[in-house]
């Protein structure tokens, strides 16, 4: 299950499908609790990898010991709106609060370090952080 939660954060959606044909349970965690989901949904850009997760059965919902969600994640720290826009369109509870009270448009609009260094322009960053706040926004309502 380690290996699997790791490599859902960096391969393409095509490596994370064969290991899920091959029998890899999507809903693996890794030692800390976390998911495959919420490896690919803060780690890797590639929509694809959060959606062929989902369509293999992995929770869209489930949360780490500490109250993260795959959504949560995604929203602080994935360069992609398209991954927000995945989960979103999965059923991820927008409302659903983390151990410190939070919940994913807190996350949206304070982003995370691995978002500014995926990328490094200001002004396209300020897009990207505007966009995943209007479309969990748009869930909010």
């Amino acid at each position: 299950d380690e290996e699997f939660v790791k490599l859902c954060g960096t391969e393409t959606p095509e490596r994370i499908r064969k290991a899920l044909d091959s029998g890899t349970n999507a809903g693996a965690k890794n030692r800390l609790g976390w998911t495959a989901l919420m490896e690919a949904a803060m780690h890797n850009p590639k929509e694809g990898a959060v959606k062929a997760l989902l369509a293999a059965g992995a929770e869209v919902n489930a949360q780490d010991a500490n109250g993260w969600s795959a959504l949560m994640v995604a929203a602080l720290h994935n360069p992609n709106p398209e991954v927000v826009a995945a989960l979103l369109e999965s059923g991820a509870d927008v409302k659903a609060k983390n151990g410190q009270g939070r919940d994913a448009l807190w996350c949206a609009r304070n982003p995370g370090a691995l978002r500014a260094r995926a990328i490094p322009d200001q002004a396209q960053r300020r897009m990207v952080n505007e966009k995943i706040v209007r479309l969990i926004e748009g869930k909010t309502r």
